[in-house]
């Protein structure tokens, strides 16, 4: 995403941490790990708050599909 595709946010499209990691399926702690590794979804950092754009989720999920246990 560039910085156009967020002119046109709503209040729904921000997610918290919390939520976001119920999306995912995993624990709420393993995002601020993974935000320090450098891995997982895009995340906006507003002051000391972090929220996820949606669109931003549905992607990670999009690049973590497999087909076949052999691709990386």
């Amino acid at each position: 995403m560039d910085v156009h595709d967020y002119q046109e946010l709503s209040p729904d499209d921000l997610i918290d941490t919390k939520t976001a990691a119920k999306i995912l399926d995993t624990s709420p702690g393993t995002l601020p790990i993974w935000r320090h590794q450098g891995k997982g979804p895009a995340f906006l950092k507003i002051g000391r708050s972090v929220r996820y754009h949606r669109q931003d989720l549905m992607a990670y999920l999009a690049d973590c599909r497999r087909v076949s246990t052999s691709q990386a």
